[in-house]
């Protein structure tokens, strides 16, 4: 059952976490690290440490994808905005800090004169403090922040808000699992939820040189130390909130570019012997030398394969915008139809 956190006159928080959280996180560690290719899901990188960790690496001067986004959304908010229906509200899958999103609701609002926006995020401290600050910077902005995975948050958005939606994924989230498996997350679990007319802006990274790409993610000497931090902070949690005893430092975070498969293989390499031991799973791992964790793959696209999205998701790509060097891209689609 939800539970409203925290009401303000606009600004309203449902926390639906204690559905899911606690144990969801037990089961998904437990079937991760009992895998004969041991893994543990990206999402659970983004806790409150996690999150201001990512804040933190978007300002790196390599990690071009911020910047390229923000550049494409304060040039061409006011172009986007004025595709929408009156009345819409703005959705924003895993909104972080929402940095990026302000410049769309300084358009809306200078459109509509207000607007509801409805930020969807895991991290429930870190979306509460960040959307406490833009009901403060935006006085006429009716925000209701639900605190939950994706698929859950979109499932009480529809019980709460009826008007036409644009859902932001900003960041080049989708890029987490492969282009198949994106079809399927946006054929199977999203679009069924929206209306028809309901549009779906998302922000995905595109292809380049390995190097490139090496700099951003921190697969370098000079740029690894603050994404070490990050990953490292998934064993850290591990231990707190399931009373592990990883020696975090044991282990080295590793990434490299597949160009076969088009994206950035990141996991944690075991550098000592140990036995791991996690109390509240009742299990007990030996990790060796050389043994790895696989933290998240991050897929890039190139524009066949963002027209392939649209065909395989059952969406219509409406509209594209680029940064000046197209490192990265903003793409429209729209919900039409009935679903089949």
């Amino acid at each position: 059952m939800a539970e409203t956190l925290e009401q303000a006159t606009s600004c309203t928080f449902i926390d639906l976490s204690s559905n899911f959280h606690t144990d969801q996180f037990a089961k998904d560690v437990l079937t991760g690290l009992t895998a004969q290719k041991k893994h543990l899901p990206v999402k659970y990188l983004y806790d409150h440490i996690g999150s201001s960790l990512f804040e933190k690496i978007t300002q790196d001067e390599h990690y071009y994808l911020t910047r390229a986004e923000e550049a494409i959304l304060n040039q061409f908010s006011p172009q986007i905005v004025q595709t929408l229906t009156e009345n819409t509200a703005l959705v924003e899958l895993g909104c972080g800090s929402a940095m990026k999103t302000r410049k769309i609701i300084e358009a809306l609002l200078a459109k509509n004169g207000s607007s509801l926006f409805v930020p969807i995020d895991i991290s429930g401290d870190f979306l509460i403090e960040n959307a406490k600050k833009l009901y403060a910077d935006y006085p006429d902005l009716n925000i209701l922040g639900i605190v939950a995975d994706y698929h859950i948050g979109l499932e009480e958005l529809v019980k709460q808000v009826r008007q036409p939606k644009l859902v932001l994924w900003l960041g080049s989230d989708i890029a987490h699992i492969d282009y198949i498996q994106t079809a399927e997350l946006l054929r199977n679990n999203i679009i069924p939820l929206l209306n028809q007319g309901d549009k779906l802006l998302l922000g995905i990274d595109l292809k380049k040189s390995a190097h490139a790409l090496h700099m951003a993610y921190g697969c370098v000497k000079q740029t690894c130390r603050i994404h070490q931090i990050f990953t490292r902070n998934l064993l850290h949690r591990i231990n707190r909130e399931l009373v592990g005893n990883f020696k975090v430092k044991s282990f080295q975070r590793h990434c490299f570019y597949c160009e076969e498969k088009g994206c950035v293989v990141i996991y944690l390499e075991c550098m000592e012997t140990q036995t791991v031991t996690i109390k509240k799973l009742g299990l007990k791992l030996n990790f060796v030398l050389g043994d790895r964790i696989q933290i998240h793959n991050t897929y890039k696209y190139n524009n066949q394969d963002i027209q392939r999205l649209a065909v395989a998701s059952g969406l219509q790509l409406e509209q594209q915008w680029f940064d000046p060097k197209k490192l990265f891209s903003v793409n429209l689609f729209v919900k039409k139809g009935v679903h089949a």
